[in-house]
């Protein structure tokens, strides 16, 4: 499986936006744990639990560009379009979406309360950390889809936001079986 091989951990840029209270929206670098987002399917506001700002190797990264919505992602965020979770990356391959290296200082993963799996972001309906979804091809995961994320995350360092920072290319520890991310880890403390 390819999902979640980029080099930093899977999500999406700063200036995105999070849809929240009363159809306002929120760029995900303001965004900090307590805040109240739109889950994914648009029905209710749930608890953000924890906001990962991943730094950017050399100030750049690769990103997906979905040509309907706009939306930025990692090659392999799983995001959802209709009732079928895909990869931003597959909608390249269909034409759907165009995937280059840009200018980018950080992304960010959100990790909702416990029971929400998704959240809206620039209009479309995007995976979050800890979502417990089981026997999807694309949108299951072993670490990032499980309770593991959720505690691995609970031990990190804090910045003076409330957000876990990671430093690209050097935060995540892979499966010597699947090669696959088991763990991440911050490489100085913030």
């Amino acid at each position: 499986m390819a999902s979640y091989n980029c080099r930093s951990a899977p999500c999406f840029p700063g200036h995105s936006l999070a849809r929240t209270v009363d159809g306002g929206v929120r760029r995900l670098d303001s965004l900090r744990p307590g805040d109240l987002v739109l889950t994914g399917d648009g029905k209710q506001l749930v608890s953000i639990d924890a906001v990962v700002r991943t730094q950017c190797e050399d100030g750049r990264q690769e990103l997906v560009t979905l040509n309907e919505s706009g939306l930025q992602s990692t090659p392999w965020h799983p995001i959802r379009l209709g009732d079928v979770w895909t990869f931003p990356s597959d909608l390249v391959e269909e034409g759907r979406a165009s995937k280059k290296i840009v200018p980018c200082n950080a992304v960010y993963s959100i990790m909702l309360t416990k029971g929400h799996s998704s959240m809206l972001i620039d209009g479309v309906e995007c995976i979050t950390l800890g979502h417990d979804i089981i026997g999807d091809k694309v949108a299951s995961h072993n670490f990032y889809g499980t309770n593991l994320v959720r505690l691995n995350i609970k031990d990190l360092t804090l910045n003076d936001n409330g957000v876990v920072e990671l430093q690209g290319g050097a935060c995540v520890q892979r499966s010597r079986e699947t090669g696959l991310v088991c763990q991440l880890y911050q490489t100085k403390s913030v």
